[in-house]
């Protein structure tokens, strides 16, 4: 496919490519990264490092509190995953 000076696709490389099938995710753990941290306060609102012990498989204050954080903590996961994957991966279809 031939790009533009600017880097985006020409017409004819848009018009031939209409999709791709995407048919594997082989990164392994995908539930850190070095701004986990930062990424969900930003989503959550609060500090997730005193909740860290939960995902050691340890109850943190109490049975619901601890499943609070783990919703919290896989909206977070979710949140990025779409955000950073499926969205470049739509950019680049």
């Amino acid at each position: 496919m031939r790009t533009c000076p600017d880097g985006s696709y020409s017409t004819s490389a848009r018009k031939a490519l209409q999709g791709f099938w995407f048919t594997g995710f082989e990164l392994g753990p995908t539930n850190w990264t070095p701004k986990i941290a930062q990424e969900f306060k930003m989503q959550a609102s609060y500090d997730m490092v005193s909740w860290l012990p939960v995902l050691a498989y340890e109850v943190v204050e109490s049975p619901a509190q601890t499943d609070a954080f783990l919703a919290d903590f896989r909206r977070t996961l979710h949140l990025l995953f779409v955000e950073r994957h499926h969205a470049v991966m739509k950019q680049l279809a």
